[in-house]
């Protein structure tokens, strides 16, 4: 059986982002990744979920990564709603 993955929101800070450690774990994880980036003072900060979880309004599982504007990796995580 063939396993289908797709990757949206993709651009360079997503891209950045899904090198760090939670982003590898995370996109390696979910079927359908879901990055959201926000621009933020000190650079970025990009959200993961995957879009077939969803429990009461919510995606439960989540991933994060903080980039600066060089998009270098400040730190990531893996945490149930950031």
């Amino acid at each position: 059986m063939e396993e289908s993955r797709f990757f949206t929101n993709k651009g360079p800070a997503a891209e950045a982002a899904a090198k760090s450690p939670a982003g590898r774990v995370f996109t390696n994880f979910a079927r359908h990744p879901l990055a959201t980036v926000k621009e933020t003072g000190a650079g970025y900060l990009v959200s993961w979920t995957d879009l077939r979880y969803r429990y009461r309004g919510r995606h439960p599982f989540t991933a994060y990564t903080r980039l600066d504007k060089d998009l270098n990796i400040l730190d990531s995580g893996l945490a149930q709603k950031y």
